[in-house]
């Protein structure tokens, strides 16, 4: 994960807060794939 970043825990993961605002303009991260 990203250092220096702001982090979310979501579905167990940790996310950087650039790959949160990714899935929530997504609307899934069930789904998301990289």
């Amino acid at each position: 994960f990203c250092v220096g970043d702001k982090f979310f825990l979501k579905n167990n993961m940790i996310l950087c807060q650039m790959d949160y605002e990714e899935g929530q303009l997504n609307g899934t991260f069930e789904s998301q794939v990289q």
